[in-house]
């Protein structure tokens, strides 16, 4: 029989509920201690450009790999090259700002050619131990790409052909590949987008599962849907071994909001396990796991801590009240057109990473940025350290200054005695 328990805590934004499963009974660890390491450091100065997609890897055991796209000030769909760092644990800088793949020239397929200037899509990066691995969408592609890097992002796989590179999702399809989630457990790599069947009801709108080999040769596909609520856009995926984290089985935990853009219903962030194997929903595993009086969205980081058997989520809250899932037709920056006078429809509120235990029990929760606006917060976690990146872009970008941002916690045992 599964154990079920909720919880719930004040924070300063509202209420937060916690529902919690498990395979084994609830376990008393010892009590844990959290805490913001140091300042917040931004990645770049604001006239290098307007930050957006970073992303954190932990490469060994002693490398923090910082990524992130730079926009120019005018439109935003053009001329977004990637650039890194690289940091110790301490966050110590051992490579300065450097460029990884540059979208202003012609020997990658993201720059320019016949139809426009050069450009990187949505993106994520996990490690595969020797190899990077990157999951990215190509601008006008109805497929993402799957490429290899050393992780000094010197290329695997020729990034000068398009057709040569392992192809997994597909528009034609039903799939959406905006705010992807990407993971591995060591053997495998998993690439998640959501599926959406065209003039279908949310309610049958499911997580689009992938699981390729280290050669990126596809071994299984599957839609998984939550057994309640709907997946949607903003998801991150977590792959968990066998006997970590409550699990008897390999599985494949996935995360997003539970209810559609522009639903007169709050949307919360839910989560759903898979099993590795055939990637089919674990039964009984859907929970909601944090909401409040405000909408919550884009859970796109979400990571797992073995040495405390922890769960860390990132997500954002929208700025006010009924503002989630809202358009305005002349607010589209990639289209040059006239920026939206209320600052409502920006749809760029706090964001939070939230720690939990094994059984979703909620342990602390922290605003990133110091309170203010941050957006597709991305994190990974190991032994007693917690990265988080973030950047300040609105939902229209149209935002002036945007630092891409990264933050340290760290996790400490509290001495009884």
């Amino acid at each position: 029989m599964r154990n079920l328990s909720w919880s719930g805590i004040w924070v300063p934004w509202g209420l937060l509920t916690l529902s919690c499963t498990g395979d084994s009974p609830l376990q008393t660890g010892p009590e844990l201690a959290f805490e913001r390491v140091g300042e917040v450091h931004a990645l770049h100065a604001t006239d290098a450009g307007r930050g957006v997609f970073a992303d954190v890897i932990l490469l060994d055991v002693d490398r923090v790999m910082t990524t992130y796209q730079l926009a120019g000030p005018a439109l935003f769909c053009q001329d977004k090259s990637l650039y890194f760092q690289e940091f110790d644990r301490d966050l110590n800088q051992e490579l300065a700002h450097d460029i990884a793949i540059d979208v202003t020239t012609t020997e990658t397929v993201f720059g320019p050619n016949v139809d426009g200037p050069g450009d990187l899509g949505d993106h994520k990066f996990t490690y595969m131990a020797p190899s990077l691995f990157m999951l990215t969408t190509v601008p006008g592609e109805p497929q993402a790409r799957v490429l290899r890097f050393e992780t000094d992002f010197e290329p695997l796989d020729d990034i000068q052909d398009l057709g040569s590179l392992a192809r997994v999702g597909d528009e034609a399809q039903e799939d959406r590949l905006l705010d992807m989630g990407f993971g591995n457990d060591g053997e495998y790599l998993y690439a998640q987008f959501f599926n959406q069947p065209e003039d279908s009801d949310p309610a049958e709108w499911g997580a689009q599962l992938y699981k390729l080999d280290r050669d990126l040769n596809l071994e299984e596909e599957e839609v998984v849907q939550p057994e309640e609520g709907t997946f949607i856009t903003g998801t991150s995926i977590v792959p968990i071994p066998a006997g970590q984290m409550g699990a008897s089985e390999d599985r494949l935990q996935s995360f997003s909001s539970n209810v559609d853009y522009g639903n007169s219903e709050l949307s919360a962030i839910h989560t759903f396990a898979s099993h590795s194997s055939d990637l089919t929903l674990v039964q009984g595993s859907t929970q909601i796991i944090a909401q409040s009086d405000l909408d919550l969205y884009f859970p796109t980081g979400a990571d797992w801590n073995e040495t405390h058997q922890l769960w860390v989520v990132g997500y954002t809250q929208e700025i006010a009240g009924g503002v989630h899932g809202s358009t305005v037709e002349e607010g589209d920056a990639c289209k040059d057109q006239q920026k939206p006078d209320d600052e409502e429809y920006r749809e760029i509120g706090p964001s939070f990473i939230a720690i939990h235990d094994a059984d979703w029990t909620l342990l602390e929760t922290f605003s990133l940025n110091d309170g203010d606006p941050a957006f597709r917060v991305m994190l990974e976690t190991q032994d007693d350290d917690i990265y988080v990146v973030y950047d300040e872009m609105d939902k229209y970008a149209w935002k002036e200054t945007s630092q891409a941002k990264l933050e340290h916690y760290r996790i400490s045992v509290v001495d009884g005695e």
